[in-house]
């Protein structure tokens, strides 16, 4: 697996759509590193690329608050000032889009990953998730299979 593109769009500290290309890699030079001073983002680029593969779950949960475990609701949104939620602060939250997407090449075919949280009114109103093939072989995968196709990565 060779990640080509990470795209995050307003998750964690990144506020409107953010680009990672990842294709300048050589056979002589295939190591790509993220550096940052503190506070710019690197935890929240792993973070995302983590909720990317594994969705929101108890182990993420646990994570965030010391005194209690939030609900995927305010995990999602935040809970007041110990937790702001993976929507970034400066995204307004009562209408946006929060994604990660991840484009990789597995097999020599590409895959294209996103998982979506849409937000209407202070509310959660969608979480998708969608895995396009770049092959006339396999089927695009949603909900349960491309999470079983996740859990395998």
């Amino acid at each position: 697996m060779i990640f080509k593109k990470i795209i995050l769009t307003n998750i964690f500290s990144y506020s409107g759509e953010c680009i990672f290309d990842l294709e300048g890699r050589t056979d002589k030079k295939n190591i790509v590193l993220i550096s940052g001073r503190n506070g710019f983002g690197k935890t929240s680029f792993l973070n995302a690329v983590k909720l990317l593969f594994t969705g929101v779950t108890k182990d993420l949960l646990k994570e965030v608050q010391r005194q209690r475990m939030p609900s995927i609701k305010q995990y999602v949104l935040g809970s007041g000032d110990d937790w702001w939620g993976i929507i970034n602060r400066h995204a307004d939250k009562n209408n946006t889009n929060c994604s990660v997407q991840i484009i990789w090449v597995e097999n020599d075919i590409e895959v294209d990953v996103k998982r979506e949280w849409k937000i209407a009114r202070h509310k959660i109103e969608s979480m998708s998730i969608t895995i396009k093939f770049k092959s006339k072989e396999l089927d695009n995968l949603q909900g349960d299979d491309a999470e079983r196709f996740l859990a395998k990565r």
